[in-house]
């Protein structure tokens, strides 16, 4: 369940175009929030998750999404992270398909582990 999540998120936020495999934009990240997370959320989750301090900034959003949204699942979760995340990976100078994949991959692992939980390979 978790692969198809993971490769369904994938999809809809970078969407790849012709343009010599660069993924330069993202798809609509606020469709995988709840109404009570909100835009508002995602936009500063994203401003934050451009910061130094990732991990305590991923935990910090975990903690606020469960106070805003008692009743949300884990991929959903993850999946509002990886969205509020994703033009951060695209405005890297670096940014290629598959350095952007990885990314995403690394920052799943990341957020599952902070759940406590182990991500689906």
């Amino acid at each position: 369940m978790r692969i198809a999540l993971f490769a369904a998120s994938a999809t809809l936020l970078l969407m790849s175009c012709a343009d010599g495999g660069k993924l330069p934009r993202c798809g609509d990240g606020y469709s995988v929030a709840s109404p009570a997370i909100g835009k508002a959320f995602i936009r500063d989750l994203t401003s934050r998750l451009a910061g130094p301090d990732r991990e305590n900034t991923i935990a910090e959003a975990i903690r606020q999404m469960r106070s805003k949204d008692p009743t949300i699942a884990t991929d959903d979760v993850v999946d509002v992270i990886i969205a509020a995340d994703c033009p951060n990976v695209t405005a890297r100078a670096d940014a290629d398909r598959s350095s952007d994949l990885a990314h995403v991959a690394a920052l799943r692992e990341q957020v599952y582990a902070l759940l406590g939980e182990a991500a689906a390979p």
